[in-house]
């Protein structure tokens, strides 16, 4: 009766975003294995588009800072449940991965939430920016907030060198510079401000840099595990705002 309940709920949301652009399925979430990525009831995996959440621990490695505690949080938010994927241009990626937004039966977006309770960051990939602008909204919110990881990420002092085209940032030694136009390469003197502008670190640069921070600065502020300053119940009933999906795109 409920399963019944939830996707008449989600076929009203369907029909209310009727006029967004982007095909969209109703499916059930079987598996969470992190911050990002969801696996459906069919075996399909699905990586939320737009967003980059810390690793969770798995055989390739152990898990990065807010690894397990993003995990946890996409978990309880989608997990068992019904939702709506919705596409962008492209569709999937170059591992194969199905790219989609998830939006769930109050028509608020599952990857919005991760950004804005720090728990993941914008990374835009071309084509598909339908919803940069609002991903980078929570995004620039959970930062004024100093929500999950903004609040032990430092400031890292530069230069950076971001592409426009690509919006992604770079250390001046990175191999990818040298291959940047002028025309395309923006300065920042330090990290957040390039993330305020939807920056996200290069995997090969800058990516473990980040993440290296902010283990050093959690140690050295609090002395305890991001399990005990970020408890699930303040990830999911807290600091995940909801945004009715009626209100998309952000003016």
């Amino acid at each position: 009766m409920r399963r019944a309940w939830v996707s008449a709920v989600l076929a009203v949301v369907l029909l209310l975003s009727g006029g967004m652009s982007g095909a969209k399925s109703l499916r059930t979430v079987r598996f969470v294995p992190d911050g990002d990525t969801v696996v459906m009831e069919n075996g399909q995996t699905v990586r939320l588009i737009g967003i980059n959440a810390p690793e969770a621990d798995t055989p390739r490695g152990p898990a990065e800072p807010f690894g397990e505690q993003a995990g946890a949080a996409l978990r309880k938010m989608v997990q068992g449940r019904a939702v709506v994927l919705e596409t962008d241009q492209q569709t999937t990626d170059r591992y194969g991965r199905f790219l989609a937004c998830v939006i769930l039966p109050d028509g608020t977006m599952a990857n919005e939430r991760m950004v804005r309770a720090g728990l993941a960051w914008c990374v835009y990939t071309a084509p598909n920016g339908k919803y940069t602008r609002r991903l980078l909204a929570a995004q620039r919110a959970a930062m004024d907030e100093k929500a999950g990881l903004w609040a032990v990420l430092p400031d890292l002092p530069g230069p950076f060198i971001g592409n426009r085209r690509s919006l992604r940032l770079h250390h001046p030694s990175c191999p990818f510079v040298g291959g940047m136009s002028k025309k395309n390469r923006e300065m920042f003197p330090s990290l957040k401000p390039a993330f305020r502008q939807g920056y996200a670190p290069c995997e090969k640069c800058l990516h473990g840099r980040v993440m290296r921070s902010i283990e050093q600065n959690q140690g050295k502020k609090t002395g305890e595990k991001a399990e005990a300053l970020f408890p699930d119940n303040r990830l999911v009933d807290g600091a995940l705002a909801v945004i009715p999906l009626r209100t998309w795109p952000p003016r």
